[in-house]
Formats: structure tokens, C-alpha cells, sequence
């Protein structure tokens, strides 16, 4: 944890390098976060809400028209262009790091960036943050929840984004869902379909065999019965033959 300002002053330029580095480094310690992530997760991504700006813009010593020194205990003087320079080189860049690594990873992005704008660390009215850190002792015991959302400020930035994106997410993975098992069904339907129309064509084919058969036996029959009457003409003849040279022998005689 490395605090935006200290003691109520702004940080060295060496504090703040120290942060810039870090916050440098963010797009390869993303890319290592997603080399430990199945890749059929479904990953939702919050960004960070800008804690800079109150609602008479951004944040400096005289910010509420220095109402937040009542807010805020005893201050230094904390520039414009500091705060200005944290939104640009810290939160912004922050932001965008996260943003290109959903890009590059299929996260689902869900953007507070914005949410908490009018309401950051020196709005003393409705803020939605934790500070000075005498805040966060006394809401939680320690000084780490110092620049941390509140509880109004984590209602009003985080949970209408992130129920509507995981009510998104159900919704998708569940019509995903209905749309594999219609595919499913579809398909066990074509299946059975496929037999009922194979067993048809067995079922013609066996009816087609038992038809044919049928006929050759009865051509067979018949052939069989032509072959008998032939040979029975065939003994007539000869016996009609017979009777003739019979006859023809006893007229000679």
C-alpha cells in the first residue's frame, strides 16, 4: 500500500516515482494474473473510481472553499497540480492498464472510473471515500482502509455496476446454456429421426427380399409345373405314337 499523500502533505518526486514504477509495471503483472486463469473463466474486472475530484472539480487546499480543512483536521498546502498530476499519471494510467488487459485477456470490464467524481478524498459533504486516515481508524480499526471507499461510497460506485454485469453474465452463460441444450435436443431428434429412417429402409429392404423370394418361388412353381405338363404331353405323344404303329401292324397283318 503506498499512500497518495503522507501526513497530509504531498509526496517527494521520489515517492512519486516510486509509485509511477509500479504503476508501469502493471500490464505485465496482468498478463501474469491471467497465466494462472483457466481460459474458459469468465472474469469480471473492476476498475479504480478517481478519488480526485470534489464536486467543485479538482481536489486542492482550497477545495469546498476550504471547508475540507474542517473535514480533512489540520493540512498543508496541497497544490492543484498535484492532484491534477495524480489523475493524469496515476489513476488515469492506472485505468488504462486495466482497460487494455481486458482488451488483450476477454475480460468483461466493469467501469466506476467515473462514478465517484464530485465525491472524491477532499469532498466534505457526501464523500465516498476514507481520509485522513484518522477516517479509517476509526471505522475499521487500522489506517489501511485510508483512499478506500466508505460503505455509502462502495454502494453508489460499485454495486449497481457490478450487480447489473454479473446479472449479464448469468444471463449470457444461461442462454449459452439453453442454446447447447436446444442444439442437443436438435441433434438427439436427428439422431432418433436417422434410425426411424434406417430401420424404415431395413424394414422395406426385408419386405422388398421376402417379395422377390416370393416371386421366384412362384415362378419356379410355375416353371416346374410347365416342365411336368410338357413331359406328360410329351408321354401322350409317345403313346399315341405307339398306338398308331400298333394299329398300322395289325391292318398289315
Amino acid at each position: 500500500h503506498v499512500p497518495i499523500v503522507h501526513e497530509m502533505k504531498e509526496l517527494s518526486s521520489h515517492q512519486l516515482g516510486t509509485i509511477y514504477d509500479q504503476v508501469a509495471r502493471l500490464p505485465g503483472r496482468y498478463d501474469e494474473l491471467a497465466s494462472y486463469l483457466s481460459k474458459n473463466s469468465r472474469i469480471l474486472f473492476v476498475n479504480y473510481p478517481n478519488i480526485t475530484r470534489a464536486s467543485d472539480g479538482i481536489c486542492h487546499s482550497n477545495s469546498n472553499g476550504g471547508k475540507w480543512f474542517d473535514c480533512w483536521e489540520k493540512v498543508a498546502e496541497i497544490s492543484k497540480g498535484y492532484f491534477e498530476n495524480l489523475e493524469m499519471r496515476v489513476f488515469d494510467k492506472l485505468n488504462q492498464h486495466i482497460k487494455d488487459a481486458c482488451a488483450r485477456h476477454k475480460w468483461t470490464l466493469i467501469d466506476v472510473s467515473k462514478r465517484s467524481i464530485g465525491h472524491g478524498i477532499c469532498e466534505c459533504d457526501e464523500p465516498y471515500f476514507n481520509f485522513p486516515e484518522s477516517k479509517s481508524c476509526d471505522i475499521q480499526g487500522d489506517p489501511y482502509g485510508v483512499v478506500h471507499p466508505n460503505y455509502v461510497g462502495t454502494m453508489k460506485i460499485y454495486y449497481q455496476p457490478i450487480y447489473d454485469a454479473v446479472e449479464k453474465a448469468v444471463n449470457e452463460i444461461t442462454n449459452k446454456e439453453s442454446s447447447l441444450e436446444k442444439e442437443i435436443k436438435a441433434k438427439l431428434r436427428a439422431d432418433q429421426i436417422a434410425k426411424l429412417k434406417e430401420k424404415a429402409k431395413q424394414k422395406m429392404r426385408e419386405s422388398v427380399d421376402a417379395e422377390i423370394k416370393k416371386i421366384k418361388a412362384e415362378r419356379e412353381k410355375r416353371e416346374a409345373e410347365q416342365r411336368r405338363e410338357e413331359l406328360e404331353f410329351f408321354k401322350a405323344l409317345q403313346v399315341q405314337k405307339k398306338i398308331r404303329l400298333d394299329s398300322l401292324s395289325l391292318i398289315k397283318k
